[in-house]
Order: C-alpha cells, then structure tokens, then sequence
C-alpha cells in the first residue's frame, strides 16, 4: 500500500471542545501524524483581524460556522457568513479577517497536512509581543517561509 494512503492511528472520537493537542484558538481534530500527513481538520474561534496576504504551496479551505469573515482571493474580496465557504487553492494569494465585533467559529482544513505547525510556531511569536506591538511582517514572513508559505504582504485594513 502507499505510504501517503497509510493510516497511522486507530480510528477515535473527540467529544466537543476535546482536541488532539493544544493549537492556539483552535480545535485540532486531524493533525499530520494522525492522517499520515494526508491533511489537517481544525475549527475553532477567529479573534478579531487576521494573517498576512499569504501564498501556501497547499490547499487550504475555509468554512463560516458562524459570524463574518472578509476574505481576499487574489484580487476579488467578498464577505463570508455562516454557511459560507472558500477553497484557498494553492499558489493563490489569499487572507481573510474577522472585521469584529465579536468572534467568528469556523472550520479549516489544509491538504496535505502541516499548517498545525505553522499554527504553532505563529502563536508562540504572536504571544511573545506586548499588547502594545503589531507583529512585525518580516519576522512573520521568516515563518511562514519555513511552513511552504510566502507573506505577500500585510493583513487586510478592516
């Protein structure tokens, strides 16, 4: 059997808000090492703003649960709401913000799997700044380099 059709862990159950490890805001319901590296499954809350415009060497997808997300793909931006959905195809540019008030659920899923580690290596950069600092778009563009990602440029002004 291929490799990349492997399964590698028993099938389980998450009850709700259980996650596989601990991954920022977010849920993490299929990580690499679960699906052979075949994709990775999260939900969870999306605080107010969002990444860089970014490219990723995978795909991504993006579905609402519940709230707004305004989404730039290339150049076209649009509004998403609960029910909404976008493929982030790869090598697209693509960001998408929470315009606030409040939180915004959704569900995320990238093939192959491997954006839990940028996920993780992010958040530990975005808890090392004070309240007071923006993050900064080189050391933001570093990481995303080493998770086959590009920073195209800053997030979107909501």
């Amino acid at each position: 059997m291929d490799d990349r059709r492997r399964v590698v862990s028993e099938p389980y159950i998450l009850r709700a808000h259980e996650s596989i490890r601990p991954l920022g805001p977010f849920r993490l319901l299929v990580d690499g090492p679960t699906s052979g590296g075949r994709l990775t499954l999260y939900e969870g809350a999306l605080p107010v703003g969002g990444p860089p415009l970014h490219i990723h060497d995978f795909d991504e997808v993006l579905l609402v649960i519940e709230g707004k997300v305004v989404v730039l793909l290339g150049d076209t931006r649009d509004e998403l709401r609960s029910g909404d959905f976008a493929w982030l195809a790869a090598g697209h540019a693509h960001t998408f913000a929470n315009p606030g008030p409040g939180t915004v659920r959704a569900i995320g899923l990238a093939i192959p799997s491997g954006i839990e580690d940028l996920f993780d290596q992010r958040g530990r950069y975005l808890a090392s700044l004070s309240e007071a600092e923006t993050p900064d778009l080189e050391s933001m563009a570093e990481i995303y380099a080493t998770h086959a990602s590009r920073v195209l440029g800053p997030p979107l002004d909501i």
